[in-house]
């Protein structure tokens, strides 16, 4: 993840909302940047599930929406329904 972040300028990656699976969390980001070198710039959400165990994520996934990251997160119902949970 570090070098992914040291390639652009201005990296900024807010959160937008976390949705609880049980033992995974989907966590869905809004990322801003500026590649290095260029004028190429991005402006997205994606979506990582976080896997727990005691507290503390042992795993974690990436996925480019939020909608690809919900159904391995055991949130298929919420998926095809549009209900998952709130967020900022």
């Amino acid at each position: 993840m570090e070098r992914y972040v040291h390639a652009w300028i201005n990296y900024e990656a807010n959160l937008r909302e976390l949705i609880d699976a049980g033992n995974e969390v989907v966590v869905v980001l809004h990322e801003t940047a500026r590649a290095k070198g260029t004028e190429m710039s991005i402006e997205r959400n994606l979506a990582f599930v976080c896997t727990l165990r005691e507290g503390r994520a042992i795993r974690m996934r990436g996925y480019r929406t939020k909608q690809e990251g919900l159904e391995p997160a055991g949130l298929r119902d919420e998926l095809e329904e549009g209900r998952t949970g709130g967020g900022p």
